[in-house]
């Protein structure tokens, strides 16, 4: 699962920002690599959520169960898909000169704390 758009884009940290063009392109694979992996993951949920089990068959608990579950994938697939919101700016900041500086201070946001959290803002 790859989107084209942002993976032949020129990366452009922000002219404060004390990243290197070898951290630009391991921060954009970690991003990508994040995408992809709660892309999957949104899609197991997905799944979960719509998963229809017989009435029939299933007691009271095992019904509970099966709500429980489809309840904890929503929450869960409501979560990736605001990393994923996350993740779409953090390619929009690549893409613009914007990424590595927070962007309430604009201060550089250290490479450590960049490749723990590549999509992080601030």
């Amino acid at each position: 699962m790859t989107n084209n758009h942002t993976e032949n884009q020129a990366l452009s940290a922000h002219p404060d920002s004390d990243l290197s063009e070898q951290d630009l392109l391991i921060l954009h694979q970690l991003l990508i690599e994040k995408r992809d992996e709660l892309l999957v993951q949104s899609e197991g949920f997905e799944k979960e959520i719509t998963r229809k089990e017989d009435c029939s068959l299933a007691d009271a608990v095992e019904a509970s169960f099966y709500r429980a579950e489809a309840n904890r994938a929503e929450v869960q697939l409501t979560h990736n898909h605001s990393l994923l919101n996350e993740i779409a700016r953090a390619f929009l900041r690549l893409e613009t000169a914007q990424y590595g500086v927070s962007i309430e201070t604009g201060d550089p946001i250290p490479f450590a704390r960049l490749q723990l959290l590549p999509w992080t803002d601030h």
